[in-house]
């Protein structure tokens, strides 16, 4: 094969590109605690714990997977079809558990409340006139209650009185009574005392965090599991699908040393580009001078009790880095080295085109070394 190689000389922190499991992660993110929004979200008026919530929820599911069917059915456009096809996956994870739970009660709850957290987030974003009003985003900026994340004060003497209604409507959604083990309505927040409530926790289920009570004295125990569970995840898909030899292990440090160039796109953070590696993994590639904080932030992420993160390395220089494959000369169409969203690169000096056009970024200082497989 006629190709081009550059080993980077810092590259930015690499992705693993698991589009389903990615994106279930962002929808478990997003719609994590937080206060209750209104809407005209067609999941508006649900409340999940209630056992009349699990048809209606099926409804919703069920609709939604029929608008996305006819959807990719009237499209060619390969971007767009994968990320029809990365929704369905989550839609089809929601209505297995939907299905399966009915006979067991506590499942069931916990079924249709991570149902609704997913087909939430997977809705459209919040109309703008659900933000704050203006008068109350200055106050968060000039009074700092910002940096309280807004959390309303309470005199010491309302400490132990019932919280009521209002209070109670702006709590965190969902949270769990461990000594009645099930979910707590704002109608039960109400009747508790702030003292009360800063006692409860998620759902021993939360498909999001890890309850404060289940977190190990050694967090560094959550990072790593979590690594060793995606690479036996990839082991097994490997295996399966014949991309890995019988009695290999994938193995993360081994497999983002030679990197294969799809191509460069345009996006409106740092210069990045997909790649995918020997085994037919994808990763994202990305270069810049800042220092690579990603690795630290996502592993925290992890150590204060997240389930799911961006997978995310920083290579080292020389040969510690990474060899680039570029695209093989001639099998790029004219159009794909010069689109003005995403680029084939067949040569390093296209690569540096690319890079330069969409981010203004000049990769040599990151080039080691370069020439051609024959």
């Amino acid at each position: 094969m006629n190709s081009f190689s550059i080993n980077g000389l810092r590259p930015e922190p690499l992705k693993p590109g698991l589009p389903t499991l990615c994106a279930f992660a962002i929808v478990v993110f997003l719609s994590g605690k937080g206060n209750a929004v209104e809407s005209d979200s067609p999941l508006s008026g649900i409340d999940p714990v209630s056992v009349s919530a699990h048809q209606l929820l099926q409804n919703h599911l069920e609709e939604r997977i029929a608008e996305l069917r006819s959807s990719k059915s009237g499209t060619n456009d390969e971007d767009e079809i994968d990320d029809i096809e990365d929704e369905l996956d989550i839609l089809f994870f929601v209505r297995r558990e939907l299905r399966h739970s009915p006979d067991n009660k506590a499942r069931s709850v916990q079924a249709r409340v991570d149902a609704y957290r997913i087909l939430e987030a997977l809705s459209a974003d919040p109309p703008v006139q659900n933000l704050p009003p203006i008068n109350e985003l200055y106050r968060n900026i000039f009074l700092g209650t910002l940096f309280g994340h807004g959390v309303p004060l309470v005199r010491d003497q309302n400490r132990h009185s019932p919280s009521g209604k209002t209070p109670a409507s702006e709590e965190s959604r969902f949270l769990y009574s461990e000594k009645e083990a099930r979910f707590l309505s704002p109608g039960d927040l109400a009747l508790m005392s702030p003292e009360q409530i800063s006692k409860l926790d998620i759902g021993p289920h939360h498909p999001g965090w890890i309850r404060r009570s289940n977190i190990p004295g050694d967090r560094a125990i959550l990072a790593s599991e979590f690594e060793e569970t995606l690479r036996r995840t990839l082991t097994q898909r490997l295996l399966h699908e014949g991309d890995l030899s019988p009695g290999r292990t994938y193995r993360f440090d081994e497999a983002r040393r030679v990197l294969f160039l799809d191509e460069v796109y345009r996006s409106a953070t740092s210069p990045k580009c997909e790649t995918e590696d020997a085994f037919g993994v994808e990763w994202k590639l990305k270069w810049g001078d800042e220092p690579s904080v990603e690795p630290v932030a996502n592993r925290l992420y992890l150590l204060a009790g997240a389930r799911f993160t961006d997978l995310v390395f920083a290579n080292g220089p020389g040969a510690a880095g990474v060899t680039l494959i570029l695209n093989e000369p001639g099998s790029v169409d004219d159009d794909e080295l010069t689109d003005e969203e995403e680029r084939k690169a067949e040569t390093v000096d296209q690569l540096a085109t690319a890079l330069d056009d969409f981010y203004g970024f000049d990769i040599s200082p990151y080039l080691l070394d370069q020439g051609t497989i024959t």
